[in-house]
């Protein structure tokens, strides 16, 4: 090989190899920032998670008047036959219900439910954006972090 073009290519490892790691050990993942309190941007609900040996454990809090909680739904994040499965109990269904993640990390699914179909989890701008959709529609919340 070419001494020019060798210069060149340990030049190029040397300068691209240390981004590349700061990049990747920087950029955080929904799996190392879900845990804990999130409240949506109209201030009406929260959801909070705790991080468990499989998963996390959650619940959907709703904000009333003075700051009052009251539970609406209870989740879970766990793996189930080595998949993530999302699982949802809330009082207007007759159990939990299941969704599995597709192949897209945090994307999960159940099209024989009706409302919703998908759910979404995303870290954006350390923000935890969340979208329910169905053929009927498509909901997209944003979360900020609650500081304690």
């Amino acid at each position: 090989m070419n001494k020019k073009y060798t210069s060149r290519f340990v030049r190029f490892v040397w300068i691209t190899v240390p981004i590349g790691l700061l990049i990747s050990c920087s950029t955080p993942t929904l799996e190392d920032e879900l845990e804990g309190c999130w409240v949506r941007e109209d201030a009406k609900v929260m959801e909070c998670w705790t991080k468990t040996d499989d998963g996390f454990i959650g619940e959907g809090l709703a904000i009333r008047g003075h700051g009052d909680t009251t539970q609406f739904e209870r989740l879970r994040i766990t793996t189930e036959g080595g998949n993530r499965v999302y699982i949802a109990d809330v009082d207007e269904n007759e159990g939990a219900v299941s969704f599995p993640e597709t192949n897209t990390p945090w994307l999960f699914e159940n099209p024989e439910h009706d409302m919703p179909q998908r759910i979404r989890y995303k870290l954006i701008d350390e923000r935890l954006v969340v979208t329910l959709e169905s053929e009927n529609g498509k909901l997209t919340w944003s979360f900020q972090r609650l500081k304690e």
